[in-house]
């Protein structure tokens, strides 16, 4: 029933995480010039992150899905189903979170560092196929912003220009015009791109018609594009070379060896806390849900406030594994949060006791 509703709950969250990022593909790839049947296997490729991410989430609602019933009579909540002994139950729920967790480790290892290095494979070739259908009319000016006009002569490959003027009026009293017989594009930012320039001249001209004229070999124009089309991918080498598409023993390696970036340290740091939040809060649950209870009365009170808190515990190591700005200082938090378990079971055992125990008159 555990697995079950693990996987049913699982399924559930991965696909509106997944959805949540559509918008953001769409915008970025889509428009950019793919085919639905693209965009389709470029989403089909996020899935195994997006599981990784939510899988504390999911297994969390799951256990306290699976563990909270009503008794025969429904008056009261019951921690336990009846008729079986609470080791049984126990058992079963550490169980579940060590092989959830070792699971969750070994796919955050080894399968979405693989998965992640076709994703952004993938993501650049779309939006370079995207700049590949981006065509400027010859011979004709194009206005990138008021003031601003970019002319080409030629256009040779995706991309790549020959025979470009560039005409700046925006300032005052000054024209200034740029010519080139080579430009590449390249993307710097979300709509940003840079105009890499090829045997090329500067002329400035002032309004008393001094004129001033540099010539280069090379130079960059950053320049924003229109048409949301003109978007390009930065290089592959960049894309790859990420943290999370690198295997956790490749992540070790590399941080043992020193000098290493603080992203990898981050990443490892998640990895691991992923997993022990998985099974600290199964050992959480274990440890207070199936407690020995001397009688079936008085359940409601120490049922809705181990619930309150098995929420909370949730919501906090979920925010803090998916947070976009992970650190290993968040990562000692999250490694804190998750070994709180050890410490604050005990203690809530003791207080469910004090309130069970029936008032005596002294």
């Amino acid at each position: 029933r555990l697995l079950a509703i693990f996987g049913l709950i699982l399924t559930v969250v991965t696909l509106s995480a997944v959805l949540s990022q559509a918008a953001r593909l769409t915008d970025e790839v889509l428009r950019a010039g793919m085919s639905l049947s693209e965009f389709g296997g470029l989403i089909l490729l996020i899935v195994p992150k997006m599981a990784e991410l939510v899988t504390p989430l999911a297994f969390g609602i799951a256990v306290i899905l699976a563990c909270v019933q009503r008794n025969e009579a429904g008056t009261t909540l019951l921690l336990r189903a009846a008729g079986r002994a609470p080791r049984v139950d126990a058992a079963v729920i550490a169980s579940g979170s060590l092989a959830v967790a070792l699971v969750l480790f070994a796919c955050a290892s080894v399968l979405v560092p693989l998965n992640q290095v076709q994703y952004r494979q993938a993501f650049a070739l779309a939006q370079q196929q995207g700049i590949e259908r981006v065509r400027i009319p010859a011979g004709q000016p194009v206005e990138l912003v008021p003031g601003l006009s970019l002319q080409v002569e030629q256009h040779r490959e995706a991309g790549v220009f020959e025979g470009v003027t560039v005409v700046d009026l925006t300032r005052p009293g000054e024209r200034l015009m740029i010519r080139a017989e080579r430009a590449e594009l390249s993307r710097t930012g979300t709509r940003a791109l840079s105009l890499q320039l090829t045997q090329a001249q500067v002329q400035q001209t002032m309004a008393d018609g001094q004129t001033t004229t540099l010539r280069f070999a090379s130079t960059q124009l950053p320049i924003t594009m229109p048409d949301p089309r003109g978007l390009i991918a930065p290089m592959l080498a960049d894309r790859l070379n990420r943290a999370d598409t690198l295997s956790s023993a490749a992540l070790l390696r590399q941080i043992s060896a020193g000098d290493a970036p603080p992203a990898l340290t981050a990443e490892l740091t998640r990895r691991g806390a992923a997993a022990l939040s998985v099974l600290a809060f199964g050992l959480l649950a274990s440890g207070l849900l199936f407690a020995r209870r001397p009688d079936g009365r008085r359940q409601t009170l120490p049922a809705t406030a181990l619930l309150v808190f098995l929420i909370l515990y949730l919501l906090i190591q979920t925010t803090l594994l998916s947070s976009r700005g992970f650190s290993p200082a968040t990562g000692g938090l999250v490694l804190a949060i998750s070994l709180s378990p050890l410490i604050l079971a005990p203690v809530l055992q003791a207080l469910i006791g004090l309130a069970r125990r029936p008032a005596t008159l002294s």
